[in-house]
C-alpha cells in the first residue's frame, strides 16, 4: 500500500496534526488553525503550507497553482531541500521515503558521534533493550553507524524508531509538547539528549540559512516518522486496513474514520 504524504495526513492523529499545525503556527495565512476543516481539506491545507514554506528556501520560479492549489514546489523538492541543507548525502534519484529514511539516520548518526564518551556508553548500554546479548559497544567502535546497528537489530521497525525520537526530540528544542511522547521506553530517555544537541545544532545553522528551515525541517521529519508508522503497522498486520493501537503511536482504527464526516477543529 502507497503512503503518500495526502494519505498519511489524512489518517493523522489528532495529536500529530495539532503538533504540524504548531510548527506551522507562526506561517499560517488564512487562519486554518481557528477553523472547521474535514480531513481530506485539512490535509491539503497543511501539506500546501509546507510546501509554500519550502518554496521560500527553494529557488522560486513562478509556478501555476496544481490541483490543491498550491503553487509552491513538490513534496518531495521540499525533502530534498531539507536533507540537502542538513548534509544528507542522497542521489537525486532517489524517492521521498529513501531521502527521509536517509535523513532520519543522519540525525541519529549524528547524534552519536557528538556525544561525550559517557554518553556513548550509555547509549550502548540503552541498546541492550532491544536485543541484551549484543555488544554494542564493539559493533560502534568497529566503525558501524549508529543507523546501520539499529537497522541490524530492529529490522524494519529501526526507521520508525529513528523518526520517533528525532520527532521527539526537535518538538522539545522547539519548546513544543507532542502529546504521543508520554510513554517512552529507557533507550528513548537515554537517547534524546544527545539526539537534542544534534537537532540544536540543525536548528542553528538552518537559522543563518533561513527561518522557512525552522519549519520545514520539523515538519519533513515528522512526516517520515509517520510514514514509517503507518508503513511498519501495515506490514505486521499484513493487511490493508490499518491499525494505530492505543500506545506510545496512538494509532486509531483507519476503518472507523469517515473522511468526509470527521471534524477536525484545533483552537
Amino acid at each position: 500500500m502507497n503512503f503518500d504524504e495526502k494519505f498519511i495526513l489524512e489518517h493523522a492523529s489528532r495529536e500529530d496534526l495539532e503538533l504540524l499545525v504548531k510548527y506551522l503556527n507562526e506561517s499560517f495565512t488564512n487562519n486554518v488553525k481557528k477553523v472547521e476543516l474535514n480531513r481530506r481539506q485539512f490535509a491539503v491545507k497543511i501539506l500546501n503550507e509546507i510546501r509554500e514554506m519550502g518554496g521560500n528556501s527553494i529557488c522560486n520560479l513562478i509556478r501555476s497553482k496544481d490541483a490543491d492549489g498550491c503553487d509552491g514546489p513538490a513534496y518531495d523538492e521540499v525533502v530534498k531541500d531539507v536533507a540537502g541543507r542538513c548534509n544528507v548525502k542522497f542521489e537525486k534519484k532517489d524517492d521521498v521515503e529513501t531521502v527521509e529514511q536517509k535523513l532520519l539516520a543522519h540525525i541519529i548518526d549524528e547524534a552519536y558521534n557528538k556525544a561525550k564518551p559517557e554518553e556513548k556508553r550509555k547509549m550502548e548500554e540503552a541498546l541492550k533493550e532491544f536485543e541484551p546479548s549484543e555488544d554494542f559497544g564493539s559493533l560502534l567502535g568497529g566503525g558501524m553507524l549508529l543507523s546501520q546497528v539499529l537497522v541490524g537489530v530492529m529490522g524494519g521497525l529501526a526507521f520508525r524508531t529513528m523518526g520517533f525520537w528525532a520527532t521527539l526530540s526537535l518538538a522539545r528544542k522547539l519548546g513544543i509538547e507532542y502529546a504521543t511522547a508520554q510513554v517512552l521506553g529507557r533507550a528513548a530517555g537515554v537517547f534524546l539528549g544527545p539526539i537534542g544537541w544534534a537537532a540544536t545544532l540543525l536548528l542553528t545553522l538552518t537559522d543563518l540559512a533561513g527561518p522557512a528551515y525552522r519549519v520545514t525541517i520539523p515538519c519533513v521529519v515528522h512526516i517520515a516518522y509517520l510514514r514509517q508508522c503507518f508503513k511498519s503497522v501495515s506490514e505486521n498486520t499484513k493487511k490493508e486496513k490499518l491499525y494505530r493501537k492505543k500506545d506510545s503511536l496512538n494509532f486509531v482504527r483507519l476503518d472507523e474514520i469517515d473522511d468526509d464526516l470527521t471534524i477536525v477543529t484545533l483552537n
